[in-house]
């Protein structure tokens, strides 16, 4: 099933959203878009054209999501902070590839079998090794 929507504007909360940490950027960076966010407000509120005024509206809307890290770039640092012990070269790349080809799955419903299979060992290891780390 393809989504029209971009994966910014999905919550698609799987097994691996709540794993990754919550986190804010640093207060500097949140004026920033809180600064966007007022000029924006105001050019709604100004603006008479509904077209132009629904684009500004979703643009105000956008700035939300620019409160935080991605969700990918959260879960790579998830996924390296629980990186096996051993010595293991292929064990980022593949995690990389994993949430690349969990996206395409959610957001255009396409799907690699040959990819899913290959990253499929890691990420169970890696939601083992995660699991029963919050679990003890």
């Amino acid at each position: 099933m393809a989504s029209s929507c971009s994966s910014s504007q999905v919550d698609d909360s799987g097994v691996l959203h709540p794993l990754a940490p919550k986190q804010e950027y640093p207060p500097s960076i949140l004026e920033i878009v809180s600064g966007w966010k007022k000029n924006i407000a105001q050019m709604v509120e100004d603006e008479t054209q509904r077209d132009k005024k629904e684009q500004l509206s979703l643009l105000y809307n956008q700035l939300n999501y620019l409160r935080q890290p991605s969700i990918s770039s959260r879960f790579i640092e998830f996924a390296e902070a629980h990186a096996p012990e051993e010595d293991n070269a292929t064990y980022s790349p593949t995690i990389k590839l994993a949430y690349t080809l969990r996206s395409r799955l959610m957001h255009t419903g396409s799907r690699d079998e040959e990819k899913l299979s290959r990253a499929f060992p890691e990420v169970y290891d890696l939601l083992r090794r995660a699991l029963k780390l919050r679990l003890t």
